[in-house]
């Protein structure tokens, strides 16, 4: 024991002198003494669940101070966008106090949780994901890595992409009409049959769609009217004029340089890059090898210009690549080699939830369908899938869902009425990444009750995943998209020059690498598309290579302010944010949400509101209404503390054992399933717990024992419960 006291004092006395730069402890003054809560270290953190411990020091005058822990389970929210993580709730689960007997450590337990409610915890996304190790070899599976087609020129290209052949559509009161199936805003007059293509502030003609496009000097008058009825499109401020086209109707990625490739050595390897180029072109000198980075995939070939590329795994590229410095001019390739900081946040924010509460009462949610509700089924399950609507639509046993903006709705017929719904289907996890509908299985429902259910998306949703220690963009597989009277299109994975950045997440250059960043009209006319070719409609990214937060090479080198972004200290800054745009879903939502991470709304409206409860409340409060069931997902180990510094660590029996029999009125039944056992022990190997849960067993089975336990308590309550006290100062301060 004396041992076990003396480990307790060194850590606690380390812990202590590492706080002491802190501002954040608790005091609790109680007959037992001065007790003294130092902050939570966050051990395990699993889909909207946290576990975290916290060091505590009794203090009582002429005694020798005791240093002991208590384990508390938290309910988070989180905001990816305002990189924070807000506790909700929170319950000690286990304590340890050496040398103290059980009567003195249960009403310490109590003394903590009934001040927990004068608690305000917050805690940086970025400081978490720093402190924390991760599994290098998880893969999403499924994932398709088949090249696209790689061209690569030396002079100013633009490469326009259409969604498969060429689909046109009349443009009312007008001889005009236009492709539907690209971003690109390519017109037809179909008087000459002459082809108008608009390329940032120019216009841009030609009478073959795949070639001998050059500068319109003139453009009919009908196009001229046309432009001026839609001011809102933005225009490029470059003023360069582009004479070399490639339009492609097949996945592809234009790669170019200013010139002829010019190359310059990376420090301490045996690799080059290529300067004249806002692409991430490297040579390997000892293999003679191009190695290329797109949507988060390498691929390599001997020759630019060949198009036999092969897709080369992350965790297989040369040495050379792990020796590449965060000093260097290609720092923001880190983030797609496994092993460094940078691949380490890009794949731990994959694991990390944006949740949300939502309204159970105030949703009008609705899905349209271009003609009669037409549906698919998923090879190999028993599920099919609505493709003639802009909404995500699966039957499953007889029962339609739909899952829009991280939210999963249901109802009883394909055109509703729809409700949100309450459950996340587990059939969905069999969907393949083959059919675009699969998204939807990265939404989850963690939590509900009778007025609100807890929800939360990860990265999948969004497109982004993990391969071997590093993140990739998009399934790689082309979806074919619908049209009949309106045209839906899917996420696509290549084209559009997707690169990651840790500052800002994924985003877009468009291939346009001299600048021509305003090429995309999306929005043009009537397409105002829900479902865009990169995401859908909800989530903005960033749409550039942003110079003045990545320093880039190529054609405007000489004139970018350089600013090397210094990963180093990615916990101290955070993700950049476009000026009013937001990347969670959530905020985005305009009915319906009542919090994402920290902030409130109006349901019912859709407006912010002031914050009024912004403490920790104490978990009993959610108890028997909580979905226990979790999701099978990685969890967040910290490694900051060895797994033998605790030892004989006594979980808290819980609240439903030992408290009262009142039950919350309406409580819509669910489902029971699995427990998740796949939590981590950082302080026992699985043999020890194994024996010390049968230990606990046996002892809580003890009627006597339980009997004991619950006549001290209600001796030290005055024969009053404990629940009854809580439930009694509960309705008091809500009457106040």
């Amino acid at each position: 024991m004396k041992k076990l006291l003396l480990i307790f004092c060194i850590i606690g006395a380390s812990i202590l002198s590492a706080q002491t730069s802190e501002t954040w402890s608790r005091e609790i003054i109680t007959p037992l003494g001065k007790i003294k809560v130092y902050q939570p270290e966050i051990e395990t953190l699993s889909d909207n669940l946290m576990e975290s411990r916290s060091t505590v020091l009794i203090e009582k005058e002429g005694q020798k101070s005791i240093f002991g822990a208590v384990w508390f389970e938290n309910t988070i929210s989180t905001d990816l966008e305002t990189r924070k993580i807000t506790l909700i709730d929170a319950e000690i689960t286990a304590s340890q106090f050496p040398e103290m007997n059980e009567g003195d450590v249960d009403q310490i337990n109590q003394f903590i949780e009934n001040d927990i409610s004068k608690w305000d915890l917050e805690y940086s996304l970025d400081e978490l994901l720093s402190t924390v190790e991760y599994d290098q070899s998880k893969t999403e599976p499924g994932i398709n890595n088949t090249p696209p087609t790689i061209l690569f020129t030396t002079v100013p290209t633009a490469l326009i992409l259409i969604n498969g052949d060429p689909i046109f559509q009349d443009i009312e009161n007008t001889n005009l009409k236009y492709i539907v199936n690209t971003p690109f805003l390519i017109v037809q007059d179909k008087k000459s049959n002459k082809l108008y293509l608009k390329g940032g502030k120019y216009w841009y003609t030609s009478e073959n769609l795949f070639n001998g496009w050059q500068f319109a000097k003139e453009i009919p008058a009908s196009l001229v009217d046309l432009q001026n009825k839609n001011p809102s499109a933005v225009e490029d401020s470059s003023s360069q004029l582009i004479t070399n086209f490639i339009v492609r109707t097949d996945p592809s990625e234009l790669l170019s340089s200013n010139g002829n490739p010019e190359f310059a050595p990376i420090k301490n390897t045996g690799l080059l890059y290529m300067v004249n180029t806002d692409n991430d072109i490297l040579l390997n000198i000892a293999s003679q090898e191009y190695f290329v980075l797109l949507a988060g995939r390498w691929y390599k070939s001997a020759d630019l210009q060949s198009n036999q590329w092969t897709f080369v795994s992350p965790d297989s590229l040369p040495v050379d690549f792990y020796n590449i410095g965060d000093d260097t001019p290609v720092s923001n390739i880190l983030a797609h080699i496994p092993g460094t900081k940078e691949a380490k946040m890009a794949v731990l924010e994959t694991q990390i939830p944006q949740t949300a509460e939502i309204d159970r009462h105030s949703t009008n949610y609705q899905v349209t369908y271009d003609g009669k509700p037409t549906f698919k089924k998923i090879q190999d399950t028993e599920m099919l899938y609505a493709i003639n609507t802009e909404k995500d639509v699966l039957l499953i046993n007889g029962t339609f869902y739909s899952c829009d903006n991280g939210i999963w709705y249901e109802s009883k017929d394909a055109n509703g009425p729809w409700i949100v719904s309450i459950r996340r289907p587990s059939e969905v996890d069999d969907i393949p990444l083959e059919y675009p509908i699969h998204r939807v299985k990265y939404v989850y429902v963690f939590d509900y009750t009778p007025d609100i259910v807890i929800v939360g998306y990860y990265s999948g949703y969004l497109h982004s995943y993990v391969y071997r220690g590093t993140v990739f963009y998009g399934s790689g597989y082309y979806y074919r998209p619908w049209y009949r009277s309106y045209y839906y299109p899917y996420p696509v994975t290549f084209g559009y020059g997707a690169f990651y950045n840790t500052r800002t997440g994924w985003s877009f250059s468009y291939g346009l690498s001299y600048g021509g960043y305003y090429w995309l009209h999306d929005d043009y006319f009537y397409r105002s598309y829900y479902r865009g070719l990169w995401g859908h409609r909800g989530y903005r990214y960033y749409y550039t290579r942003p110079s003045h937060i990545d320093h880039r090479r190529g054609y405007y080198n000489k004139t970018r302010r350089k600013m090397r972004v210094d990963y180093r200290e990615v916990a101290q800054s955070p993700r950049y944010k476009m000026a009013g745009k937001s990347n969670n879903l959530y905020l985005r939502s305009e009915k319906g949400v009542k919090r994402t991470g920290n902030t409130f709304f109006d349901s019912r409206s859709g407006k912010p509101i002031r914050n009024n409860h912004k403490n920790l409340q104490p978990r009993i409060e959610k108890q028997n209404i909580r979905n226990t069931s979790r999701p099978s997902r990685v969890e967040l180990k910290n490694t900051t503390q060895r797994q033998d510094q605790w030892k004989n660590v006594t979980p808290r029996r819980k609240r439903t054992d030992r408290q009262r029999d009142v039950q919350p009125r309406n409580i819509q039944p669910r489902e029971e399933r699995p427990q998740n056992n796949n939590k981590i022990n950082l302080f026992e190997t699985n043999k020890a717990k194994e024996e010390n849960q049968v230990e606990r067993d046996n002892q809580y089975r003890s009627e006597n024992r339980s009997n004991e336990r619950r006549s001290e308590r209600q001796n030290n309550l005055n024969s009053n419960s404990r629940e009854d006290r809580r439930i009694d100062r509960r309705i008091d301060r809500r009457g106040r």
